[in-house]
């Protein structure tokens, strides 16, 4: 895993002035996602899965990357990776990754994601809002490793 180094997440993170949340910190193993329309609620078809693998990885310094591998169901979009540093709005239940890159669209931008943590920080739900000609709403379950 490639991570960048800790005086870049250091400026990132006082950049914004939020420091990155001690209990996102750890590795995270994807364990579920779920795409429902923005409009109705409803599922969006293919677009739903437990059959996803896939980590996610914040340090304390502020650096993160996340790897999914969707190549089991979804040849659209069969694998995305990226990495870059993180800062944390706990009071608004926010995360954004800042990409240094990917394997997508995602360099060079911030994704925003709001965040849930549950069963006493052992299950994190990142949310994401994804514009389209059908707006969808993406949560993606991901269960504590350390």
């Amino acid at each position: 895993m490639l991570f960048i180094s800790s005086a870049t997440g250091a400026r990132a993170a006082a950049q914004t002035g939020v420091n990155p949340a001690p209990r996102l910190v750890g590795t995270w193993q994807l364990r579920g996602e779920e795409v429902r329309r923005a409009d109705t609620g409803g599922f969006e078809p293919n677009q739903s899965s437990d059959k996803s693998i896939g980590v996610l990885v914040y340090d304390d310094a502020g650096h993160m990357a996340a790897q999914i591998d969707r190549r089991a169901w979804d040849p659209q979009s069969p694998y995305v990776a990226y990495f870059g540093t993180y800062t944390v709005d706990a009071a608004a239940g926010v995360v954004v990754h800042h990409v240094e890159s990917s394997t997508n669209d995602y360099k060079g931008t911030d994704q925003k994601r709001g965040f849930e943590l549950l069963d006493g920080g052992r299950t994190l739900v990142l949310i994401s809002h994804r514009p389209g000609v059908v707006p969808t709403v993406a949560r993606l379950r991901w269960q504590r490793v350390n």
